[in-house]
């Protein structure tokens, strides 16, 4: 499975080992969570509150120990939802200052005979 996605989706290598070793196994202690996805004792309660915030793991306590698992994949598609939100919010907030930032942009700016721009963003 390429990983890759789940970093473009924001997610951490070490979160999406956690995760998918969590798929794999149902309930786990962090014991057996370090042991199958590979990662440092010292970072997986790091990782794992990181995943229990964007919703992707939950545990439960069993005897004063904690089990986590993680949710549904569909939980995957409600973390872009949100993060579509997000990024529609920023935009209206740009949109707001925008005229501001024009204003800026306008007053500060030297007449140039050319302006020259390199890489891609040259051709378009």
């Amino acid at each position: 499975m390429d990983t890759h996605l789940f970093e473009d989706i924001g997610l951490t290598k070490g979160e999406t080992k956690v995760y998918l070793t969590l798929l794999g196994l149902g309930e786990s202690t962090t014991g057996k969570i370090i042991e199958d996805a590979q990662i440092s004792a010292g970072k997986v309660y790091q990782i794992l509150d990181r995943l229990i915030k964007k919703g992707l793991v939950g545990y439960i306590i069993k005897e004063k120990i904690r089990y986590y698992s993680a949710t549904h994949p569909h939980r995957i598609i409600d973390l872009l939802h949100e993060k579509e939100q997000e990024i529609k919010n920023k935009e209206t907030q740009i949109r707001d200052i925008l005229p501001v930032l024009i204003q800026r942009y306008t007053e500060r700016r030297k007449t140039h005979e050319a302006t020259l721009f390199q890489g891609m963003k040259g051709l378009l």
